[in-house]
């Protein structure tokens, strides 16, 4: 077992799973029967079948029934329906801490069926069951073909005589990492063209063919998340065979699945780390969402110029040129599956996005309209757990019929890889309120053209799939039918009768010609999007288009010129960027993905078009998007313009770091010679330090800078780069004074890196021990090498106060070379018991195994503590308590504050916990405060690093690159340490919360605290 995985390790931290992230679900047989015992600490009150609707709320002039539970389903994570309007389950119980032993045959795949159309599923059956396919994330049903995304692979399955039971197995797709994780492999969904769309979370990291080899897509690069350039969650596409591979989005975190509307445009949601900033994305293809630095790599909290304080901006760097804007941000939650409503059943939601959201109990649909090159949408709910927090929905699917099923794993939480509950699963099934209830779905007839054209209009995906694949077999009898459905006043009809008419080659120059005459501008760009796929270049196949009134038209060409290949890309590229607004990020961020492979083309055509005329608003943010060499001097430019307002400098400095090379330094340069002065540390951050000290003024200007502005991280990484030293004494002064905590710490180093820490050194013999103690605390930390010299005379010194002898110790503890000089000194008996006992639990956590044992021997057990009971949660979730003095225990006798946020209050260290009352169920929640390593969230697991000089950093993982690791510790100091000094780093499976809280507080105080987090987060706050 590697040394990090020792159980004795206590060094550091690890973080509270009140917050999480997953989707996952298990199983039991029997209809409608008493449930068996439930799991120790889960409440079983109204949790019967029987009253499911009445713990929802449903929309007005809607229903909602239940068509399935326990036992038929139980758990779903994913479902499709098939033409028979037949719901297909992926059932999830061997996932995590039950998947050797919760049904060892395997997951499922299993079919619900209403065979005598009354709206309650009446029938049942297993279609494929196996331990290759535990934790199954998603089914998709299309003709005789079953794909099944479970494990590192995708699975198609094929049912060659329809009994319902796989007649041949095959490998799609291999080698995805995330097994056992629910940002591993997505459902695949069927699109308007014919293709398979899917995507993977960002624990997927790469993918490979059938055979096992690494795939390199259409564009020439290998998929992996390795940042070349790809980097995070991925969004894919591909023909049914797995052929014509397509990477279409990246550097998203964790999208359950994509959607895909009739005319091509993709949906998909996407969860946050944690920090109230789920969003909605409309998908610009080949573009980067924003989940990391694209350049670094670094994470999100990572400080960079012109951070918003908007945390969902900062999150996914929507500030930076580069990054798709999100189309709504809902706060936190836990997104799942995402359909598009194109049904007439509801007319209401047609053309709406329709979205489950485990984390907060709903299923909502988005009316999502056009706005400039982008959209706007709001929400309603159509299924709310207002009375029910255990309602978990995690998919939907419209039926043929038009009606809506939803998939409810159950489980009175979500996240951290935990599921409570390994008994129930529900479907429900909305339709409008005054329909009858029946589920009739009319048998598919395939025989003839009418009626697989008739079927190309259902709003069931399988449905239309059929449909496709019977057209395929009438060959040219069928495009006649096919065109007068072209001509249809039903857009959505006309769209995928251009799809696939399209798709005929004898027909493909005809359907473009039509398409991009549309009145309907969503028509006009299926044309754009068929003409790529038919490998037609756009700027010879629909030249009209340039000029098109609809810059949603116009996004979709400028996205199209990326691959282009014709020698009148850059000035179709120009005519486009001509037409920009200055306003639409949209479009500016399509121009960019359109230009990016070809920048310096691009840029050169655009300003022979505009000559001296760039400098406007629309220019200048064509300047901050462009990656073309050239811009670089016209940044600079910008910058030196009087007209530039202050507020816009932090944005047009960060544009620097998405270019490098000469043009770069050049540009920086000439800033610096110009005098340039409102952020001059912004630019020698930037600026190569020999281009800076070949130069008197940048020289003078940096000095006059530091000494300005000593004790900021900005000034820090100066004073360490450009070496300069003469601010020692200063800065040593600064940092004894300061409680910021990081600062304090980074100005430590600093001084240690340069040699000049002598202030700091003879500052832990300070006849102030407050000051001391802070001195000895920083040299322990940022000492290297140099700390046991340091900080062992000290430990030893018996004239010292034992406290200042206890915090060197400590110190020492926290490295290995220190380690082994305690023990040295333990074993001559030389530490008295107050230090014995502050170091024991660091030396026998030792990552030295000699020294573990060794300490083993010498060390004393401690005491043991009085057994207590932990409480049982049946009994405390009956019990309310003061959430106004719980709000103190959260802020005091508790210490959640020092690690959580809450309404503002606390550090960002563990997940922010201001919306957890609407994230868990009573039972959830006090199973997470009692057993916090049962269910860490993703994101805020424990990491500990060895580096080469022997430091021990524990806490939670905020960012690494290639040049750097950051570990923010318990106490809210971000450690950042580079990678070629980084021995090892491990994530650890205790959380940071430790456990036991009930042995620390009273039973009152622990309903209190739990009366706090439940309630609204306005409701009730400490005193001042």
């Amino acid at each position: 077992m590697h040394w990090l995985h020792n159980k004795r390790l206590r060094i550091g931290l690890a973080v509270s799973a009140l917050i999480g992230l997953a989707v996952v679900p298990v199983l039991i047989w029997k209809r409608f029967a008493e449930p068996t015992m439930p799991d120790p600490g889960i409440d079983t009150t109204m949790r019967e079948p029987l009253q499911a609707i009445a713990g929802l709320d449903i929309a007005a002039g809607m229903a909602a029934t239940l068509f399935a539970s326990e036992p038929q389903c139980i758990n779903p994570a994913s479902i499709d329906i098939d033409h028979r309007g037949r719901v297909w389950v992926c059932e999830i119980a061997n996932y995590r801490q039950h998947h050797e032993d919760a049904r060892p045959q395997g997951d499922r795949i299993v079919i619900i069926e209403d065979t005598d159309a009354d709206g309650v599923a009446d029938k049942h059956s297993v279609f494929y069951q196996g331990p290759d396919i535990n934790s199954p994330h998603g089914v998709c049903v299309l003709g005789e073909h079953v794909f099944v995304s479970a494990g590192d692979k995708i699975i198609r399955f094929t049912d060659s005589d329809g009994d319902d039971k796989p007649d041949e197995k095959q490998t799609l797709f291999s080698g995805i990492s995330g097994v056992q994780h629910d940002h591993g492999i997505h459902a695949v969904s069927f699109g308007p063209d014919g293709k398979l769309y899917f995507n993977f979370g960002n624990e997927g990291r790469q993918i490979k063919d059938k055979e096992g080899k690494p795939i390199v897509d259409l564009a020439g690069n290998l998929v992996s998340a390795e940042h070349l350039p790809y980097q995070e969650g991925m969004l894919f596409r591909c023909d049914l065979d797995g052929s014509h591979f397509e990477t279409l989005g990246w550097n998203l975190r964790n999208s359950w699945m994509v959607a895909v509307d009739s005319f091509g445009s993709m949906w998909l949601s996407d969860n946050d780390d944690g920090d109230a900033s789920v969003r909605l994305n409309y998908v610009l293809e080949f573009g980067n969402y924003g989940f990391r630095d694209e350049m670094t790599g670094a994470g999100w909290h990572t400080e960079r110029t012109g951070m918003s304080d908007e945390k969902p901006r900062q999150h996914w760097h929507l500030d930076d040129p580069g990054v798709v804007p999100s189309l709504l941000h809902t706060g936190g939650g836990a997104p799942a599956g995402i359909t598009c409503y194109e049904g007439e059943l509801l007319p209401q939601l047609l053309g709406n996005l329709i979205h489950t959201d485990a984390g907060v109990n709903v299923c909502r649909a988005y009316d999502v309209e056009p706005n400039l090159a982008g959209f706007r949408c709001q929400g309603q709910d159509l299924l709310l757990g207002a009375r029910d927090p255990w309602f978990r929905p995690t998919d939907a699917k419209v039926a043929p019929d038009g009606s809506i099923l939803v998939a409810d794993w159950y489980d009175p939480g979500v996240g951290g890889h935990m599921m409570a509950d390994t008994q129930r699963g529900r479907l429900f099934r909305i339709t409008p309120a005054d329909h009858d209830g029946s589920y009739r779905i009319p048998s598919l007839q395939l025989d003839d053209v009418p009626a697989a054209v008739v079927a190309l209009t259902n709003p069931n995906a399988a449905t239309r799939y059929r449909a496709w694949k019977a057209l395929q077999s009438f060959g040219a009898s069928a495009v006649e039918p096919l065109w007068e459905l072209a001509q249809s006043d039903n857009p959505i009809h006309r769209a995928r009768a251009i799809w696939y008419l399209g798709n005929l080659p004898d027909q493909a120059d005809k359907v473009l010609a039509h398409a991009a005459q549309d009145p309907d501008p969503r028509i006009r760009i299926v044309s754009i999007r068929l003409a790529r796929q038919l490998h037609r270049d756009v700027c010879d196949a629909l030249p009209s288009l340039f000029r098109d009134p609809s810059p949603q038209v116009r996004r979709e060409l400028a996205i199209a010129l990326r691959e282009s290949e014709s020698s009148a890309a850059a000035t179709r590229w120009a005519e486009l960027a001509q037409q920009y607004d200055g306003e639409d990020r949209w479009y500016l961020e399509a121009l960019g993905i359109g230009s990016d492979p070809k920048a310096d083309a691009c840029f050169e055509a655009w300003l022979a078009a505009v000559g001296t005329d760039w400098n406007n608003q629309s220019g200048r943010n064509i300047v901050w998007r462009s990656r073309a060499r050239k811009a670089c001097s016209l940044l600079a430019e910008i910058l030196n313009s009087p007209q530039l307002p202050r507020s816009e400098h932090a944005r047009f400095l960060r544009a620097f770091d998405f270019h490098s090379g000469i043009a770069k330094q050049l540009a920086l340069r000439s800033l610096v010679d110009q005098g340039y002065d409102v952020h001059p540390e912004e630019v020698f951050a930037r600026l190569n330090a020999r281009d800076a000290s070949t130069s008197a003024v940048a020289t003078d200007a940096l000095l006059l800078f530091v000494r300005s502005n000593v004790y900021t991280s900005q000034s820090l990484d100066l004073i360490e780069r450009y070496a300069i030293i003469d601010v020692a004494d200063e800065l040593a002064t600064r940092l004894l004074d300061d409680a910021s905590g990081t600062l304090s710490v980074r100005a430590a180093e600093v001084l240690f890196k340069l040699n000049a820490a002598q202030p700091l050194v003879d500052a832990m013999e300070s006849s102030e021990p407050e000051r001391a103690a802070k001195a000895i605390h920083l040299v322990s930390l940022t000492a290297g090498k140099q700390a046991v010299s340091l900080l062992m005379p000290l430990a030893l010194q018996a004239t010292l106060p034992m406290e200042l002898r206890i915090a060197a110790a400590d110190g020492l503890a926290a490295r290995t070379d220190g380690q082994a000089a305690l023990l040295k000194h333990l074993q001559s008996n030389e530490l008295p018991a107050p230090i014995q006992v502050s170091i024991r639990d660091g030396l026998l956590a030792s990552p030295v195994k000699s020294i573990a044992d060794a300490a083993a021997e010498r060390l004393a057990s401690p005491e043991s503590v009085e057994a207590v009971a932990m409480p049982l949660v049946d009994q405390l979730i009956n019990e309310r308590g003061d959430a106004a003095a719980g709000a103190i225990v959260f802020r005091d006798a508790g210490n959640c504050a020092s690690c959580h946020r809450h309404n503002g209050m606390g550090k960002e260290i563990g997940p922010d916990l201001t919306d957890i009352g609407k994230r868990l169920s009573p039972s959830a929640l006090y199973s997470a405060i009692l057993t916090p390593n049962a269910a860490i969230s993703h994101g805020f697991e424990t990491h500990t690093l060895l580096s080469s000089d022997g430091q021990i950093v524990s806490g939670v993982l905020i960012s690494q690159t290639e040049d750097a690791v950051t570990i923010r510790t318990a106490q809210g100091i971000d450690r950042t340490i580079r990678r070629d000094e980084v021995d090892e780093l491990q994530k650890q499976p205790q959380s940071i919360m430790p456990a036991n809280l009930h042995l620390k507080l009273t039973r009152e105080q622990l309903i209190d605290l739990a009366e706090y987090l439940m309630a609204s987060p306005t409701k009730a706050q400490p005193p001042e």
